[in-house]
């Protein structure tokens, strides 16, 4: 697929355009080009600031921002693209957009795009319901910054906790340096503790998952995806 990335400045939209322009991680896809708002330096491929102004694309990576929400799913209803969105810190009236459009075209939306961190939720909610006279707790770190706290990663694994009959868990966020990302679960039932740890050692890991998740969404039928279906669940 030719895969253009709306946000090619930033952390993680820079990895994936690096990725998909290297034959060894490009996951056989292509890129067909970047859009930021300012001219990114010394660049190789196509860029525009809007995502009209680049070549013919078959799906959309978005790592821009989340009020760029409305704008990229227009365009890609416009063009019936397929929509991966790695963006955090939704409204609940864009979240709504987003189910809304995905009712047209297939939407892939996670805020984590590690398979490690995928497994980190799916064991958590295992522990959750095993021992559910355990207390828990979940703490996240990130780098200094990063604007949304808690991330949108422990949003979601305390989501996932939920449905394990889980409703209050504490949250503790850390910005420090220029972490990563680190999430940390953690269940004691006075007898014994149990941690589990993921920790982002580079962000290759996410530009490596939106690759898998932009394989994913080809040839799907509408609809809202997520790590969930990638894994399998």
């Amino acid at each position: 697929m030719r895969i253009a990335v709306n946000g090619c400045t930033g952390r993680i939209g820079a990895l994936l355009c690096r990725a998909l322009m290297r034959e060894e991680t490009s996951g056989g896809n292509t890129l067909a080009g970047g859009v930021s708002r300012h001219r990114p330096p010394c660049i190789d491929f196509a860029w525009a600031e809007r995502l009209s102004g680049l070549p013919e694309c078959d799906a959309v990576a978005d790592f821009s921002s989340r009020e760029c929400t409305k704008d990229v799913l227009s365009f890609c209803l416009s063009r019936r693209l397929p929509l991966l969105i790695g963006t955090t810190g939704q409204t609940e009236e864009e979240l709504s957009d987003i189910r809304r459009a995905a009712g047209r075209i297939p939407v892939f939306l996670s805020p984590n795009l590690s398979l490690g961190m995928a497994a980190l939720t799916e064991y958590a909610y295992a522990a959750a319901r095993l021992f559910p006279e355990g207390d828990i707790a979940v703490t996240e770190a990130h780098r200094k910054g990063k604007a949304d706290a808690p991330s949108g990663s422990a949003r979601a694994l305390c989501e996932r906790l939920r449905d394990a009959g889980r409703d209050e868990i504490p949250v503790y966020s850390l910005r420090l340096g220029n972490m990563p990302g680190e999430h940390i679960f953690t269940l004691t039932t006075g007898y014994e503790t149990l941690m589990i740890i993921h920790r982002a050692e580079g962000r290759e890991v996410f530009s490596a998952g939106a690759i898998r998740a932009l394989n994913f969404l080809s040839g799907r039928a509408p609809g809202l995806y997520g790590m969930d279906d990638l894994i399998g669940r």
